[in-house]
């Protein structure tokens, strides 16, 4: 969108990878210690649909959440915002009916359930292992969201940037039209006092 630099969002990426790779192993610790019965294992993340469908699906959704987002930071206040995202969350699921994975719509979701839930964490107890991460990072349930989500960013890119121009375009507009009325109005003015001058000559 180029509001921020690579590295930031790179940055910003990363974290919400990790965040959620961290909260899903607590999940699975609290799982291995209170067992089965109590709290269910965690699966990773796999759409239903097919790779075409799921792609165009987290396209759609990251287009609408980012103008849902516009929305909510121009006409709601801070404390508002969290409340409408969840709120937006919940509307994509119950038109989705949990035909893809249940709303969740997120790359970072999905990598960080494969890397907690992956087959390698069925041979090997190790959390941030490299094997794992590949292993996690190359399973092709990962690209139908990372490629929606850039997709959907791009979009929304393109509609912004189409926005800004159609924006400054009749800005440009309205500033032209204001210099004309206001070159004119200085132009009868001058006029209007030239006359004065000369009509006083002339009572002169």
């Amino acid at each position: 969108m180029g509001e921020i630099s690579f590295a930031e969002a790179f940055n910003g990426a990363m974290v919400v990878v990790v965040a959620h790779i961290v909260a899903f192993m607590a999940y699975f610790v609290l799982h291995v210690q209170l067992g089965e019965a109590i709290l269910p294992a965690g699966s990773p993340v796999i759409a239903v649909g097919s790779q075409r469908e799921a792609a165009t699906s987290e396209a759609v959704v990251a287009f609408l959440n980012f103008l849902a987002f516009d929305f909510a930071a121009k006409t709601m206040p801070k404390g508002v915002q969290p409340a409408f995202g969840a709120l937006f969350y919940c509307i994509v699921i119950t038109v989705e009916k949990c035909k893809y994975s249940c709303g969740y719509m997120n790359p970072a979701v999905v990598l960080a359930s494969h890397v907690v839930w992956g087959e390698t964490m069925m041979k090997s107890k190790k959390i941030f292992s490299i094997e794992r991460i590949l292993e996690a990072a190359q399973h092709e349930a990962n690209r139908p969201y990372v490629y929606g989500a850039v997709l959907g960013s791009l979009m929304t890119a393109v509609v912004a940037k189409a926005i800004d121009m159609a924006t400054s375009v009749s800005s440009s507009g309205v500033v032209n039209g204001s210099k004309k009325s206001s070159s004119s109005s200085t132009t009868t003015k001058t006029r209007s006092t030239g006359g004065a001058a000369s009509s006083l000559r002339k009572r002169k």
